[in-house]
């Protein structure tokens, strides 16, 4: 990963353009005024841990893991929102990305990660380390 690109944690500033990066995940695009309520509710999220990837004050990339108190005890980290802008794919960014939330949730004692994509992103994350595991479902509610 060039030097100039980091890996840090999402900031105000960056969730505008996080925001129209995440179009390439879903047209679902929240209205301009809503963003301050949005960061707070985000904010107060303390089992949620976003990040960017960027380049000078250039959002490139986006990645979550939450983390969930499972019924036993343990803490497991479900990565989320995984999204490199497309003028920047296919150089390790994606990966860099999901690596450093894979670290974080060591850091936070997970006993496991996972994650939910389609059969044709199974490959890239098997790439960073995961494997294949069960189906995902889902139901849409709204």
């Amino acid at each position: 990963m060039d030097k100039s690109i980091e890996i840090v944690s999402l900031k105000r500033t960056h969730l505008a353009q996080v925001i129209k990066l995440m179009q390439e995940l879903s047209p679902y695009q929240p209205e301009v005024d809503t963003l301050e309520l949005i960061w707070e509710q985000l904010e107060s999220q303390k089992n949620v841990i976003s990040v960017v990837v960027l380049n000078q004050d250039k959002v490139l990339g986006y990645g979550a893991l939450l983390l969930e108190r499972k019924v036993r005890g343990g803490v497991m980290g479900h990565i989320e929102d995984i999204v490199i802008d497309p003028s920047f794919q296919r150089q390790g960014l994606g990966k860099s990305l999901v690596l450093a939330l894979i670290d974080i949730a060591r850091s936070r004692e997970c006993y496991k990660v996972g994650l939910h994509c389609g059969p044709h992103n199974v490959a890239f994350y098997e790439e960073c380390g995961l494997v294949e595991s069960g189906s995902s479902m889902q139901k849409i509610l709204g």
